[in-house]
Protein backbone atom coordinates (compact mmCIF):
# COMPACT_ATOMS: atom_id res chain seq x y z
CA UNK A 1 0.00 0.00 0.00
CA UNK A 2 1.32 3.41 -0.94
CA UNK A 3 1.38 6.12 1.70
CA UNK A 4 1.14 9.87 1.38
CA UNK A 5 2.38 11.95 4.26
CA UNK A 6 0.46 15.07 5.18
CA UNK A 7 2.38 17.21 7.64
CA UNK A 8 3.17 20.85 8.13
CA UNK A 9 6.49 21.48 6.41
CA UNK A 10 7.55 25.10 6.59
CA UNK A 11 10.13 26.46 4.18
CA UNK A 12 11.72 29.82 4.94
CA UNK A 13 13.97 31.26 2.27
CA UNK A 14 15.89 34.50 1.71
CA UNK A 15 15.86 35.25 5.40
CA UNK A 16 17.32 38.57 6.45
CA UNK A 17 17.00 38.54 10.24
CA UNK A 18 15.85 35.37 11.96
CA UNK A 19 16.80 33.71 15.23
CA UNK A 20 16.79 30.00 14.57
CA UNK A 21 18.45 28.50 17.61
CA UNK A 22 21.48 26.26 17.72
CA UNK A 23 22.50 23.83 15.01
CA UNK A 24 24.56 21.80 17.46
CA UNK A 25 22.17 20.75 20.19
CA UNK A 26 22.85 18.44 23.08
CA UNK A 27 21.80 14.87 22.42
CA UNK A 28 19.39 14.35 25.29
CA UNK A 29 16.11 13.88 23.47
CA UNK A 30 13.21 16.21 22.95
CA UNK A 31 13.76 18.42 25.95
CA UNK A 32 12.37 21.75 27.00
CA UNK A 33 11.98 24.00 29.96
CA UNK A 34 8.58 24.42 31.54
CA UNK A 35 6.48 27.27 30.20
CA UNK A 36 6.17 30.40 32.29
CA UNK A 37 2.41 30.38 32.03
CA UNK A 38 -0.48 28.42 30.61
CA UNK A 39 -0.41 28.31 26.83
CA UNK A 40 3.11 29.69 26.52
CA UNK A 41 5.78 27.89 24.57
CA UNK A 42 8.83 26.53 26.39
CA UNK A 43 11.98 28.68 26.38
CA UNK A 44 14.00 25.99 24.62
CA UNK A 45 13.37 22.76 22.76
CA UNK A 46 15.27 20.23 20.65
CA UNK A 47 14.45 17.33 18.39
CA UNK A 48 18.00 16.00 18.67
CA UNK A 49 17.99 12.61 20.36
CA UNK A 50 14.45 11.76 19.29
CA UNK A 51 13.95 8.49 17.36
CA UNK A 52 12.67 10.17 14.18
CA UNK A 53 15.60 12.53 13.59
CA UNK A 54 18.57 11.27 11.53
CA UNK A 55 22.12 12.19 12.59
CA UNK A 56 23.85 15.11 10.86
CA UNK A 57 25.27 14.16 7.47
CA UNK A 58 27.91 15.82 5.30
CA UNK A 59 27.00 16.90 1.74
CA UNK A 60 30.72 17.14 0.99
CA UNK A 61 31.50 18.40 -2.50
CA UNK A 62 27.98 17.87 -3.88
CA UNK A 63 25.79 20.99 -4.11
CA UNK A 64 22.75 19.23 -2.70
CA UNK A 65 21.98 21.33 0.39
CA UNK A 66 18.27 21.56 -0.51
CA UNK A 67 17.89 17.81 -0.93
CA UNK A 68 20.00 17.09 2.13
CA UNK A 69 17.89 19.39 4.32
CA UNK A 70 14.52 18.49 2.83
CA UNK A 71 14.82 14.84 1.81
CA UNK A 72 17.40 13.40 4.18
CA UNK A 73 16.39 15.26 7.35
CA UNK A 74 12.89 16.76 7.02
CA UNK A 75 11.16 14.08 4.93
CA UNK A 76 12.81 11.22 6.84
CA UNK A 77 11.64 12.73 10.13
CA UNK A 78 8.09 13.17 8.78
CA UNK A 79 7.85 9.62 7.43
CA UNK A 80 9.25 8.18 10.66
CA UNK A 81 6.60 10.04 12.65
CA UNK A 82 3.95 8.64 10.33
CA UNK A 83 5.24 5.08 10.66
CA UNK A 84 5.39 5.24 14.45
CA UNK A 85 1.77 6.44 14.57
CA UNK A 86 0.14 4.37 11.84
CA UNK A 87 2.46 1.38 11.37
CA UNK A 88 3.86 0.74 14.87
CA UNK A 89 4.67 -2.86 13.95
CA UNK A 90 7.19 -1.62 11.34
CA UNK A 91 10.83 -1.08 12.32
CA UNK A 92 12.08 2.30 11.13
CA UNK A 93 14.87 3.94 13.15
CA UNK A 94 16.37 7.07 11.49
CA UNK A 95 18.27 8.03 14.63
CA UNK A 96 20.60 5.08 14.05
CA UNK A 97 21.81 6.66 10.80
CA UNK A 98 21.48 3.37 8.94
CA UNK A 99 20.90 4.03 5.24
CA UNK A 100 17.82 1.81 5.10
CA UNK A 101 16.09 4.16 7.55
CA UNK A 102 16.77 7.52 5.86
CA UNK A 103 15.62 8.88 2.52
CA UNK A 104 17.98 9.59 -0.33
CA UNK A 105 19.07 13.17 -1.10
CA UNK A 106 20.74 11.81 -4.24
CA UNK A 107 17.36 10.78 -5.62
CA UNK A 108 15.74 14.19 -5.32
CA UNK A 109 18.95 16.03 -6.26
CA UNK A 110 19.31 13.98 -9.45
CA UNK A 111 15.72 14.57 -10.50
CA UNK A 112 15.26 18.15 -9.36
CA UNK A 113 18.65 19.83 -9.02
CA UNK A 114 19.08 22.50 -6.37
CA UNK A 115 15.67 24.15 -6.66
CA UNK A 116 13.82 24.03 -3.34
CA UNK A 117 10.26 23.77 -4.64
CA UNK A 118 11.45 21.23 -7.20
CA UNK A 119 12.71 18.95 -4.41
CA UNK A 120 9.33 19.12 -2.70
CA UNK A 121 7.53 18.51 -5.99
CA UNK A 122 9.54 15.32 -6.56
CA UNK A 123 8.51 14.13 -3.09
CA UNK A 124 4.88 14.94 -3.89
CA UNK A 125 4.80 13.39 -7.36
CA UNK A 126 7.32 10.57 -7.19
CA UNK A 127 8.27 9.99 -3.58
CA UNK A 128 11.74 8.79 -2.69
CA UNK A 129 13.59 5.54 -1.96
CA UNK A 130 15.82 5.10 1.05
CA UNK A 131 19.52 5.93 0.93
CA UNK A 132 20.59 2.29 0.64
CA UNK A 133 18.72 2.10 -2.68
CA UNK A 134 20.09 5.36 -4.14
CA UNK A 135 23.31 6.73 -2.69
CA UNK A 136 26.10 9.14 -3.46
CA UNK A 137 29.62 7.78 -3.39
CA UNK A 138 30.70 8.20 0.24
CA UNK A 139 34.19 9.13 1.34
CA UNK A 140 35.72 6.13 3.16
CA UNK A 141 36.91 8.16 6.15
CA UNK A 142 34.27 10.75 7.06
CA UNK A 143 31.40 9.58 4.82
CA UNK A 144 30.93 12.94 3.08
CA UNK A 145 29.27 12.84 -0.35
CA UNK A 146 31.81 12.63 -3.17
CA UNK A 147 31.34 14.04 -6.67
CA UNK A 148 34.76 13.23 -8.11
CA UNK A 149 36.57 9.92 -8.30
CA UNK A 150 38.76 9.23 -5.29
CA UNK A 151 41.72 8.13 -7.41
CA UNK A 152 41.31 10.94 -9.97
CA UNK A 153 39.99 14.01 -8.21
CA UNK A 154 39.76 15.94 -11.49
CA UNK A 155 37.32 13.41 -12.98
CA UNK A 156 33.62 13.22 -12.12
CA UNK A 157 32.54 9.82 -10.80
CA UNK A 158 29.83 8.52 -13.19
CA UNK A 159 27.82 7.08 -10.30
CA UNK A 160 27.61 10.54 -8.71
CA UNK A 161 25.60 11.93 -11.60
CA UNK A 162 23.73 8.77 -12.67
CA UNK A 163 19.94 8.92 -12.45
CA UNK A 164 18.59 5.96 -10.48
CA UNK A 165 15.47 5.30 -12.53
CA UNK A 166 15.21 1.54 -12.92
CA UNK A 167 11.78 0.02 -12.38
CA UNK A 168 12.42 -1.26 -8.87
CA UNK A 169 13.65 2.09 -7.58
CA UNK A 170 10.78 4.01 -9.15
CA UNK A 171 8.34 1.60 -7.54
CA UNK A 172 10.04 1.79 -4.15
CA UNK A 173 10.00 5.58 -4.29
CA UNK A 174 6.20 5.54 -4.50
CA UNK A 175 5.84 3.79 -1.15
CA UNK A 176 5.95 7.10 0.72
CA UNK A 177 5.14 10.46 -0.81
CA UNK A 178 4.51 13.96 0.44
CA UNK A 179 0.92 15.14 0.10
CA UNK A 180 1.48 18.82 0.89
CA UNK A 181 3.97 21.39 2.12
CA UNK A 182 3.93 25.03 3.08
CA UNK A 183 6.44 27.51 1.74
CA UNK A 184 6.83 30.89 3.46
CA UNK A 185 8.85 33.68 1.91
CA UNK A 186 10.45 36.39 4.00
CA UNK A 187 9.56 39.41 1.85
CA UNK A 188 8.48 43.02 2.20
CA UNK A 189 5.56 41.98 4.41
CA UNK A 190 8.17 41.77 7.17
CA UNK A 191 9.88 45.03 6.23
CA UNK A 192 10.07 48.04 8.56
CA UNK A 193 11.87 51.22 7.47
CA UNK A 194 13.49 49.38 4.58
CA UNK A 195 14.78 46.46 6.68
CA UNK A 196 13.38 43.01 7.30
CA UNK A 197 12.35 42.73 10.94
CA UNK A 198 11.43 39.39 12.47
CA UNK A 199 12.20 39.31 16.17
CA UNK A 200 10.81 42.73 17.07
CA UNK A 201 7.57 42.95 15.08
CA UNK A 202 4.18 41.37 15.73
CA UNK A 203 4.09 39.68 12.33
CA UNK A 204 7.60 38.34 12.83
CA UNK A 205 6.80 37.04 16.30
CA UNK A 206 3.77 35.24 14.87
CA UNK A 207 6.06 33.52 12.38
CA UNK A 208 8.56 32.56 15.09
CA UNK A 209 5.76 31.11 17.20
CA UNK A 210 4.64 29.04 14.22
CA UNK A 211 8.16 27.71 13.73
CA UNK A 212 8.53 26.86 17.42
CA UNK A 213 5.16 25.13 17.54
CA UNK A 214 6.05 23.07 14.48
CA UNK A 215 9.22 21.90 16.21
CA UNK A 216 7.37 21.09 19.42
CA UNK A 217 4.90 19.08 17.32
CA UNK A 218 7.86 17.02 16.13
CA UNK A 219 8.44 18.57 12.70
CA UNK A 220 11.78 19.60 11.22
CA UNK A 221 11.71 23.09 9.67
CA UNK A 222 13.85 23.91 6.63
CA UNK A 223 15.29 27.39 6.24
CA UNK A 224 17.60 29.06 3.76
CA UNK A 225 19.70 32.16 3.47
CA UNK A 226 23.03 33.56 2.44
CA UNK A 227 25.63 31.80 4.53
CA UNK A 228 28.42 34.29 3.87
CA UNK A 229 26.49 36.82 5.96
CA UNK A 230 25.38 34.60 8.84
CA UNK A 231 26.47 35.69 12.31
CA UNK A 232 27.15 33.19 15.09
CA UNK A 233 27.61 33.31 18.84
CA UNK A 234 29.22 30.86 21.23
CA UNK A 235 26.40 28.99 22.94
CA UNK A 236 27.97 28.68 26.38
CA UNK A 237 29.20 32.27 26.39
CA UNK A 238 25.63 33.37 25.73
CA UNK A 239 24.24 31.04 28.41
CA UNK A 240 22.45 28.70 26.06
CA UNK A 241 20.54 25.77 27.56
CA UNK A 242 21.37 23.16 24.95
CA UNK A 243 25.14 23.33 24.50
CA UNK A 244 27.05 20.08 24.87
CA UNK A 245 30.54 21.60 24.70
CA UNK A 246 32.34 24.88 24.24
CA UNK A 247 32.74 24.47 20.50
CA UNK A 248 29.02 24.78 19.77
CA UNK A 249 27.65 27.91 18.15
CA UNK A 250 24.25 29.29 17.26
CA UNK A 251 23.33 31.25 14.16
CA UNK A 252 21.50 34.33 15.44
CA UNK A 253 20.98 36.55 12.41
CA UNK A 254 21.89 37.33 8.82
CA UNK A 255 23.30 40.63 7.61
CA UNK A 256 21.47 40.17 4.32
CA UNK A 257 24.32 39.64 1.82
CA UNK A 258 23.12 37.89 -1.33
CA UNK A 259 25.94 35.41 -1.73
CA UNK A 260 26.54 31.86 -0.59
CA UNK A 261 22.95 30.61 -0.76
CA UNK A 262 22.53 27.62 1.52
CA UNK A 263 19.76 25.61 3.16
CA UNK A 264 19.78 24.01 6.58
CA UNK A 265 17.35 22.48 9.06
CA UNK A 266 15.99 23.99 12.24
CA UNK A 267 15.80 21.20 14.82
CA UNK A 268 15.56 23.27 17.99
CA UNK A 269 15.56 26.73 19.50
CA UNK A 270 16.78 28.50 22.61
CA UNK A 271 15.36 31.86 23.63
CA UNK A 272 18.27 32.46 26.00
CA UNK A 273 20.76 32.80 23.15
CA UNK A 274 20.66 36.43 22.10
Amino acid sequence: MKKTISVLLILLFAIQILFIGSFALEEKGANSSSADGEGELPAFFTLVGTPDLPPICNQGEVGCCASTAITYMQFTNAVSKYIREYEPEKTFEPSTGEMKYVFSPKWTYSLSGAGTAWVYNILVQQGCPTFDKSSFVLHPYDQHYMYHMAERTSKVDPSAIKWDIDANQMEQALNYRLSSYEQIWINNEYEVDGKIQITNTEKGQTLLTKIKQSLIDGNVVVTGGFSSAWAYVNVLAKKGNLAADRSEHALVYSRGSKSGGHQVCIVGYDDDIV
